[in-house]
């Protein structure tokens, strides 16, 4: 049986534990196993890109995003300006060290106080700021089919059956268990391997001098 949408998964979770006992408790497998997903791996598929706008004389901005969805900023930039210019990251401590209160200017750090950025400088003007994002994933349901479900179906059936074989509890589901989550880990790093090639491609690495040469 192919496994391409949340039923077809649903289904063939219940036919390898070989048991239909548990079709009520299948979704709680799912959602776990993404959790799992979402904890774990770090590639393409969470990564998106957004945009927003300083305030002057303001240092903090929402982030430009879900905080429900929210996992990692990558990278921020303001591009209102030519050349763009990277804003780093400080810890809230080092800021406060750093960088007084009252002084503007272009920002040129930056930290993350619960759902907002804190900008330092504080901005003297308004300037637009790109972000790269990593976000969860979107949870399977059968009104939404991840990309990432829809490449590594086994992914996700793996996963919950790892995390079905404790619920079950049964004093002869210790081989399996190790079995599935044999198969969960292997998956997660093939996933990893899949994404660093897609990234980087195949071309070798080049080691280039931090010196330069006329």
């Amino acid at each position: 049986m192919a496994i391409g949408t949340n039923g077809e998964l649903k289904a063939a979770i219940e036919n390898w534990l070989v048991r239909t006992d548990q079709t009520a408790r299948v979704p709680e497998f799912i959602s776990l196993a993404e959790a799992e997903i979402n904890r774990r791996l770090n590639i393409r598929e969470m990564e998106s890109r957004a945009t927003a706008s300083t305030v002057a004389g303001t240092g903090y901005i929402v982030l430009p995003t879900s905080g429900a969805n929210f996992l990692l900023l990558r990278r921020l930039l303001i591009t209102s300006q030519d050349p763009d210019s990277v804003i780093e990251f400080r810890t809230p401590q080092q800021i406060m060290t750093e960088y007084g209160t009252d002084t503007t200017a272009k920002p040129r750090v930056y930290s993350i106080i619960g759902t907002e950025l804190q900008l330092r400088p504080v901005p003297d003007a308004v300037y637009t700021l790109e972000a790269i994002l990593m976000n969860r994933l979107s949870a399977i349901s059968d009104s939404v089919t991840p990309v990432l479900f829809t490449n590594n179906p086994d992914l996700y059936l793996y996963g919950a059956l790892a995390h079905a074989i404790p619920f079950i509890n049964e004093p002869d589901e210790t081989q399996r268990f190790a079995q599935f989550r044999g198969l969960f880990e292997k998956a997660l790093e093939e996933q990893r391997q899949t994404d660093r090639r897609a990234r980087w491609g195949g071309a070798p690495l080049v080691v280039r001098s931090d010196v330069w040469n006329p």
